[in-house]
């Protein structure tokens, strides 16, 4: 069994490596902002009723997105 699975599917607080992208354009985007694949990430936050999510890269940067595009980026959840 695998535990990869979507970054929208990730709890508040758990921590993930980045895997791969499911769609090129989302997966520039991201890039540009340092969020490369093997990048390890954490859901910082996660707003109610399907609203933006928070990760907090390495570097301890923050970045905000849309649940849908968190559902495009293909992570490894981290072992607690």
């Amino acid at each position: 069994m695998t535990n990869e699975i979507t970054l929208a599917e990730l709890n508040q607080l758990e921590k993930a490596t980045i895997i791969s992208f499911k769609n090129q354009v989302v997966g520039l985007k991201m890039m540009e902002m340092g969020v490369t694949p093997n990048c390890e990430i954490e859901l910082a936050h996660l707003a109610p009723l399907g609203g933006p999510l928070a990760i907090r890269l390495e570097s301890g940067s923050l970045i905000s997105l849309r649940k849908a595009t968190a559902a495009t980026i293909i992570v490894k959840k981290l072992a607690k």
